[in-house]
């Protein structure tokens, strides 16, 4: 599925938190692997386990230091320190690499650590830093089906993408919701994961 995916764009992918992260993990692999990117990885949700990514790495055959060495990460815990990343260090950091991962993104946005009047705002300014950097990068936001957020903030989040698709992994199928695209209309379809791996966007929605 990581086939087709070109700069300015945004692509915003739900699904569960663990999936999600296997997902983020063998992108991360094979932008590196393959492709010699380098990613940054803005972690919002603590869950990046760079043990998984070696483990895959090497299973691709490729080398897990490389690998690793190509991938940046950087950690807000809450809306407010995200704000400070893009007002501080996103310019600096995202121009050391070719891919950026919005990870976890929706995790800072539940109200918990800024009323929602707050954290609305912080995503205005946020997704307007990212319209400038989605010209030059891949730039991926991926949200979690767990993390109970506001209408709002999802409706900010789907209505900046460019792609929008929500999955899950469920009896060795991919199972898949397109609910954004501006070259494939919406739709749903389900394909074995042998075969899912080895198609690009366009390819598994269109066959």
């Amino acid at each position: 599925m990581l086939g087709g995916l070109a700069p300015q764009k945004a692509y915003l992918i739900e699904a569960e938190a663990a999936q999600l992260d296997e997902l983020v993990y063998r992108m991360l692999v094979e932008f590196t692997g393959r492709h010699a990117l380098t990613s940054l990885v803005v972690e919002c949700g603590s869950s990046f386990n760079p043990y998984r990514v070696a483990e895959i790495a090497r299973a691709h055959g490729y080398s897990a230091g490389f690998v690793l060495e190509n991938i940046l990460i950087v950690r807000p815990f809450t809306a407010y320190q995200l704000n400070t990343l893009f007002s501080e260090r996103l310019p600096e950091l995202a121009s050391k690499a070719d891919a950026v991962i919005f990870s976890h993104l929706t995790h800072l946005f539940r109200g918990r650590d800024a009323p929602l009047s707050d954290a609305l705002i912080i995503l205005d300014e946020a997704l307007r830093e990212l319209s400038a950097l989605r010209k030059e990068k891949l730039l991926f936001i991926t949200a979690r089906t767990e993390d109970k957020v506001k209408k709002s903030v999802k409706a900010k989040l789907a209505g900046f993408a460019d792609t929008w698709l929500s999955f899950s992994l469920r009896g060795g199928a991919a199972r898949v919701k397109l609910h954004k695209s501006h070259e494939i209309p919406p739709c749903d379809v389900e394909v074995p994961l042998t075969q899912a791996n080895q198609l690009t966007l366009e390819q598994f929605f269109v066959g």
